[in-house]
């Protein structure tokens, strides 16, 4: 039998003795916290994990052989709950991990090991006994024993006030309060080295950002087929995160040309697209968007088709836009074009009523304003349930809304809601590059686009293809400004620079001359 005890002062240098002397196989076979030290008792056999009562009882045996009064050799380890068999590598890992229950450790119990299966067998009793002794009467030591093993596989309230020592008592106290120290500090250590672990994971964060930084600051000398890529991305408007993420994805031995056309076909499969069915099933479209970006115009294109396919007496417009001066009275006048009713609501309630009231229409679309405060109208509970598939969210963003605005934006009012957006003012100078960073990092599906003012012009459905396209086209006819060339050339491969220099230098002599 290889049972062997090991006491430190801590579960971890307990461990720790436990693997010096069995390795990682060993078993733990119980467990309990004495005073100041822990007390671990093991095997490195799984075969002796059926001795641990035997080994007790020895322990019972030693101690009344040498009048010992404590009872923390025999019966105290009796009355504790021994752990379940346990590999030593598993609770190692359990201790790196700071996920070990000094609890569990003393609660959960096998079957073949609960206190009252520990009652010392004849077996054990006689294995404790002077193998030469023939006499078959008890000897002292045996029935002390046998009456100690009997009393231990009671239950607790079994056991009489009487027959419980003074120093039990003081033990079973020591060792609650031993176990409440135990949950105590390992709390404070998990809780320690979550803290820790927050902090190195963001120092790490910092320093690849800082890292990453100086690599693409290093394009302009190494990699001038990088450089010039990246460039050519920040003239369709694409901003530095998107833009460095594709072309990390291309190879920086093909040509620039080349690579470019290849970050394209990367975006292209990038950019989210949607399917709106607005047209095609019964529900309620809801239209948001900020002031000016032809949220209204995009409405009554999508309620033009409408009217083409199913006619006028299956759709309603409700204006629920209470900020813009006028929103209604627009809204009015393109009913009245179209033969299409229209309502206004003031607040959550009627809007709530008017749903009520037009729920048998086959498509109600709701022109809402952002609210902003107490100002604005804000949508009842029913449209913005995510599981509602009969409610659609359309979110407009015009080509000529800066990117930080657009970010700002989609963050506020986008977030947590199922929501697709059309792009337009497509037809104006400005870059649609700057919109596709936003809507690639918050994955904001686009279902319309638009690049004409008439409301007689449909919505184009949204294709990737195309949207690259028209990006690259705004930003040909689009101006570089003078800050954006000047950020440009900080990236700029050094020997184009030279030869920027040399050429402009050229010109001048070859005008003063």
């Amino acid at each position: 039998m290889q049972l062997r005890r090991f006491t430190a002062d801590s579960t971890p240098a307990a461990l720790g003795a436990v693997r010096m002397a069995f390795g990682d196989d060993a078993i733990i076979l119980a467990n309990r916290r004495l005073g100041d030290q822990v007390e671990i008792i093991a095997t490195g056999n799984a075969e002796d994990a059926s001795s641990l009562d035997q080994f007790m009882a020895e322990e019972v045996m030693a101690a009344n052989s040498t009048g010992e009064t404590d009872s923390a050799a025999g019966a105290a380890l009796m009355a504790d709950d021994p752990a379940p068999c346990t590999s030593i590598s598993e609770l190692s890992a359990e201790i790196d991990s700071v996920s070990v229950d000094a609890p569990a450790l003393s609660l959960r119990v096998p079957g073949a090991l609960q206190p009252d299966n520990v009652a010392l067998s004849g077996a054990a009793a006689q294995s404790a006994t002077d193998p030469g002794n023939d006499d078959p009467s008890p000897t002292r030591s045996e029935s002390a024993a046998d009456e100690h093993a009997q009393t231990a596989a009671q239950p607790i309230a079994a056991i009489p006030p009487a027959s419980v020592e003074p120093g039990a008592t003081t033990q079973s106290s020591a060792l609650v309060s031993g176990t409440a120290v135990m949950v105590a500090d390992d709390s404070a250590s998990r809780q320690a080295l979550s803290q820790i672990l927050q902090a190195i994971e963001a120092q790490r964060l910092s320093f690849d950002k800082r890292f990453r930084g100086l690599e693409i600051n290093l394009w302009g000398a190494h990699s001038p087929a990088r450089s010039m890529h990246l460039r050519r991305l920040f003239a369709l408007g694409i901003g530095a995160e998107l833009a460095v993420r594709l072309v990390e994805r291309v190879e920086d031995t093909v040509a620039v040309d080349d690579a470019v056309r290849l970050s394209l076909a990367v975006l292209k499969s990038t950019l989210p697209v949607a399917r709106d069915k607005s047209l095609h099933e019964p529900g309620i479209t809801v239209f948001c968007g900020p002031p000016g970006g032809g949220k209204t115009t995009a409405m009554i294109k999508l309620a033009t088709q409408h009217v083409k396919q199913s006619g006028n007496q299956s759709i309603i417009i409700i204006g629920a836009d209470t900020r813009r001066i006028g929103a209604f009275e627009e809204l009015q006048a393109y009913g009245k074009l179209l033969g299409v009713q229209t309502a206004l609501a003031h607040d959550t309630s009627e809007l709530e009523s008017l749903l009520a009231t037009f729920s048998h229409k086959e498509l109600i679309l709701i022109d809402h304003g952002l609210p902003d405060g107490d100002r604005g109208i804000e949508l009842p509970a029913s449209l913005l349930a995510p599981q509602n598939d009969a409610v659609r969210h359309l979110f407009v963003m015009p080509a000529t809304l800066q990117a930080v605005n657009a970010e700002a934006l989609i963050s506020r009012h986008c977030s947590g809601r199922r929501m697709h957006c059309v792009l337009t003012h497509l037809d104006s100078n400005a870059r649609l590059g700057e919109l596709f960073n936003s809507i690639v990092r918050h994955h904001l599906p686009v279902a319309y686009w638009s690049d004409s003012q008439s409301v007689q012009t449909p919505l184009e459905r949204a294709d990737a293809s195309v949207l690259v396209a028209t990006a690259v086209a705004m930003s040909r006819r689009t101006p570089v400004s003078a800050d954006d060339d000047w950020l440009q050339r900080l990236i700029q491969p050094p020997h184009q620079l030279l030869g920027e220099s040399v050429v402009g230098v050229t010109t001048a002599w070859s005008q003063n001359s």
